[in-house]
C-alpha cells in the first residue's frame, strides 16, 4: 500500500506543511509513504493500491480544496488499474471515506 499526500502547495512563503498524523499511524503498520508535499515522484504505476490521506485541521479550510485532487488521484488510479480508498479529517466529516477511522486507542499507541 501506497499513502499518499495530495500536493497543495500554497504559494505564500508563510504557509506550513501539516504533519502527516495518519500516514504516520499507516506507516507504522510497515506501509510506504510517498508524501508529495515534499517528494516530487511519478512512481504511481509500481504500486497495485494506495490509500489516499486527506489531511487537514479544518475540512472547511485545508483539506476540503484538495478534494478535487484527490478525486483526479482517484480517476488516474482506475485508468492504470490501481485500486484506491481515501480517508482523513475532511472525507470521514463528509461521509466521504472509503477508510474506517482507526479508534482513540489505536491512536494513542503512536
Amino acid at each position: 500500500m501506497i499513502i499518499v499526500n495530495p500536493n497543495q502547495r500554497n504559494p505564500s512563503p508563510q504557509a506550513a506543511i501539516e504533519a502527516p498524523v495518519w500516514c504516520a499511524y499507516l506507516a507504522k503498520n510497515g506501509d510506504e509513504i510517498w508524501d508529495l508535499q515534499v517528494m516530487d515522484v511519478n512512481l504511481i504505476g509500481k504500486v497495485d493500491e494506495a490509500l489516499i490521506v486527506v489531511m487537514g485541521a479544518n475540512p472547511s479550510a485545508s483539506s476540503t480544496p484538495k478534494m478535487a485532487d484527490v478525486r483526479c488521484i482517484e480517476e488516474e488510479l482506475e485508468k492504470i488499474n490501481i485500486r484506491s480508498k481515501i480517508t482523513g479529517l475532511h472525507p470521514i466529516a463528509t461521509d466521504e471515506a472509503t477508510y474506517p477511522i482507526p479508534s482513540s486507542e489505536e491512536l494513542v499507541k503512536l
